[in-house]
């Protein structure tokens, strides 16, 4: 290549200037960063545990509903038990509802409005009376 003329320039610092600029915070950063990934990833285990925990406790509370009703109920009635739960909209108002029988055994006056709009469980027979006899002591 005529006309042209290459430089080469090696700089090297003094152990001084070298010692003014070096630092340990990227190393610190990274330890940092590295820790903060741990924290989270165990808090979201921890969340994940408790979340776990809560729907097995739910899963087994509906278990123990369902074969309480169907111990209770015959068959037919327990269907249609079922099946209006189903239907109804708003599970809010559902857990809410099971919430206030459990406790009070009671329901809500605005529960009692979804009470009267539903279907009567048993079947009318107007042929049939019933005898409730007791031992007396």
């Amino acid at each position: 290549m005529e006309g042209h003329c290459f430089y080469s320039f090696h700089i090297y610092p003094t152990q001084s200037f070298e010692d003014e600029f070096t630092t340990n915070l990227p190393f610190l950063v990274t330890i940092a960063v590295a820790a903060l990934f741990g924290v989270v990833a165990i808090a979201f285990l921890v969340y994940d545990f408790f979340v776990s925990k809560r729907n097995q406790k739910i899963v087994d509370t509906a278990a123990r509903s369902n074969a309480i009703v169907a111990s209770v109920f015959p068959a037919t009635i327990r269907d249609r038990l079922l099946k209006e739960n189903e239907n109804r909209t708003g599970n809010v108002n559902k857990s809410r509802r099971l919430k206030n029988l459990m406790h009070d055994g009671l329901m809500l006056d605005d529960d009692e409005d979804d009470l009267a709009k539903s279907e009567p469980i048993a079947d009318l027979f107007p042929e049939v009376t019933l005898l409730f006899a007791g031992k007396s002591q």
